[in-house]
């Protein structure tokens, strides 16, 4: 019993320092990964700092100009959307006349 407890104890004696070595390695891992993306996020600020300056914003009068725009934009096409449809209605309209007509034609030929 006693050889049994004295392994059991030597068992987790030893897990116990792999569990703590691998712990210790994971720490050590994380800390230099964690280095090198504040590395490389370092050298990209530099890097992008040097490159372009930074962007002013957009004046009001920009913006008001765009809104301008695009509400032009939007009238002319919704009036090209109402002219067509005038257009087929029309179109329809005339449609119907000319058959009403000919079904006129038709009964008055039948009636002679």
């Amino acid at each position: 019993m006693e050889d049994y407890l004295e392994k059991r104890e030597e068992k987790e004696a030893k897990q116990t320092k792999e569990d703590k070595n691998k712990l210790d390695k994971d720490r050590r891992q994380g800390e230099e990964m964690r280095d090198r993306a504040m590395d490389r996020l370092a050298q990209t600020k530099k890097r992008t700092e040097k490159d372009e300056p930074r962007k002013k914003r957009q004046k009001t009068n920009d913006i008001l100009e765009y809104l301008r725009e695009a509400a032009e934009r939007e009238t002319r096409l919704r009036q090209g959307e109402l002219e067509e449809k005038k257009k087929r209605k029309d179109a329809a309209t005339a449609t119907q006349l000319r058959d009403q007509q000919q079904l006129q034609m038709q009964q008055h030929q039948q009636h002679q």
